[in-house]
């Protein structure tokens, strides 16, 4: 009977293991999509045309701006007013965006300045609606979770077999 409880828990920890490492790896990769998902949002806010001035940070530090010429659901492509050169620019290189519709009056940005961090950490201290999350999609979470879970079972299963013999 105890050994085939120690199969049974064997089992269970290979198991904890694989889902573990198939869950982390399978949340990690909706994160970029998501970026890519709130920045087209963002561009589709403030729209396109000469009337649009933006300014964005690429991943490398480099910065583009003039006036958004057109954007589409992965790309957003960006005119100089000076030199009247287009520069296209996909969503996973841009870091921080900037942009005025002067028509409208509508303002947005997003990205990762000083000023998006000090009123990200204010929502932490001010009390507002949370929307619940899932802190279970967080991948290192999860593989970290994985990990003890099968460490416990692996030490369970040890002291059995110590026990048994």
């Amino acid at each position: 009977m105890r050994q085939a409880l120690s199969w049974i828990l064997c089992l269970l920890l290979m198991q904890a293991v694989l889902c573990a490492d198939a869950a982390a790896i399978r949340s990690t990769t909706p994160a970029t999509s998501q970026r890519t998902v709130q920045l087209r949002k963002t561009v589709e806010k403030i729209g396109s045309g000469p009337d649009v001035l933006v300014a964005v940070r690429l991943q490398d530090g480099s910065v583009v701006s003039g006036y958004i010429e057109a954007y589409g659901p992965y790309s957003l492509s960006i005119a100089d007013s000076k030199t009247d050169a287009v520069h296209t620019i996909e969503y996973a290189e841009v870091d921080r965006i900037a942009a005025y519709n002067l028509v409208t009056g509508t303002q947005v940005e997003q990205g990762g300045g000083i000023r998006a961090k000090l009123a990200r950490a204010l929502g932490y201290v001010v009390p507002a609606k949370r929307v619940p999350a899932n802190h279970l999609s967080g991948g290192s979470k999860l593989l970290l979770v994985g990990i003890v879970i099968v460490m416990l079972v692996a030490i369970v299963i040890a002291s059995t077999h110590r026990d048994v013999g």
